[in-house]
């Protein structure tokens, strides 16, 4: 962990993935984001009904039948699903849980296996059964069923998309492949055609994909932009939002700054600011500035400028 962390740091510039810095920071309420998580784990859990069951099995068995190392990873898991509520869960049911659910296939299996192999075989078949029975299905062909987001932003996104991109239907490619008729897809082929250099808007997946190399979107989700993502959220309590996507407003003179390749921003804080960025993940890796500006943006050196302090 520790080596990848170090390579992170050289490499990108941070410790943490991009998307951390623009989900974590986003200002909303803690008891909102408690809330919010709460929710998640809800509809995931109701989801899917070997879920519970197995997190709940893993917990119980690890922690009487395991080894210390068992119990640590109990906690581990325990440790995780709590950080998950506490963040504000996500709003793809399910996908925060994954971790968990497979340390917890690991210590049911593991725990078993130190009393009795036998039981061990049954306890493996009787899984093995349950997940051909309710897993590999949706995994090649998830039901397509209405994308309905609910109030709380929490959907089945895999049905949502299956009749588009799941496995099954792109097992064979015609004159295209299916995945490819989605409008995501198409918008991103339109931007290319047109010879669109700079688009701004949130489809950074599929859209990204069509796009290519020559078409560089303005992630307003923060997702995929440095800077944006180190600005802060503008959270209203009348303002929508949905959990995981948080919008930024565009600094004046942003979009300049990146269709030119000349920083234009006008606020000069903000202009001092991007500037760190644009060498931090655009620089010579191991020039000195560079690194300098690294360790700098990382212990918060530049914070001061988000709030309008750069004299």
């Amino acid at each position: 962990m520790l080596a990848w962390l170090g390579f992170s740091l050289l490499y990108y510039g941070a410790p943490l993935p991009n998307t951390a810095y623009a989900k974590l920071a986003a200002g909303v309420p803690r008891a909102l984001l408690w809330s919010q998580g709460l929710a998640y784990l809800v509809d995931s859990l109701s989801r899917d009904v070997l879920l519970p069951i197995t997190l709940a099995a893993a917990v119980v068995l690890g922690w009487r039948a395991g080894g210390r190392m068992h119990r640590l990873l109990v906690l581990g898991v325990g440790a995780q699903v709590v950080y998950v509520v506490a963040v504000g869960g996500d709003f793809m049911s399910g996908r925060f849980l994954t971790a968990p659910y497979v340390v917890s296939v690991m210590v049911l299996v593991t725990a078993v296996f130190r009393h009795s192999r036998g039981a061990t075989l049954l306890g493996s078949g009787a899984l093995l059964a349950a997940v051909v029975l309710t897993g590999p299905y949706k995994a090649l062909s998830p039901p397509v069923e209405p994308c309905r987001v609910p109030d709380h932003g929490v959907t089945d996104e895999r049905s949502c998309y299956a009749d588009f991109t799941a496995l099954a239907r792109n097992l064979h490619k015609g004159e295209h492949w299916i995945y490819q008729t989605h409008n995501y897809p198409k918008e991103g082929r339109a931007w290319r055609e047109r010879g669109e250099r700079v688009v701004v808007g949130p489809l950074v997946g599929l859209a990204g994909v069509a796009a290519g190399p020559s078409v560089h979107i303005i992630d307003e989700a923060a997702l995929t932009d440095p800077l944006l993502a180190r600005l802060p959220y503008d959270y209203e309590p009348t303002r929508h939002w949905r959990i995981g996507h948080f919008y930024r407003r565009l600094p004046p003179g942003y979009f300049e700054s990146v269709r030119d390749g000349v920083n234009r921003i006008v606020d000069p804080c903000v202009a001092k600011y991007y500037a760190v960025i644009r060498e931090v993940t655009r620089g010579p890796l191991l020039s000195r500035s560079r690194l300098r500006r690294v360790w700098e943006l990382n212990t918060g050196r530049y914070e001061r400028y988000l709030e309008g302090r750069c004299d």
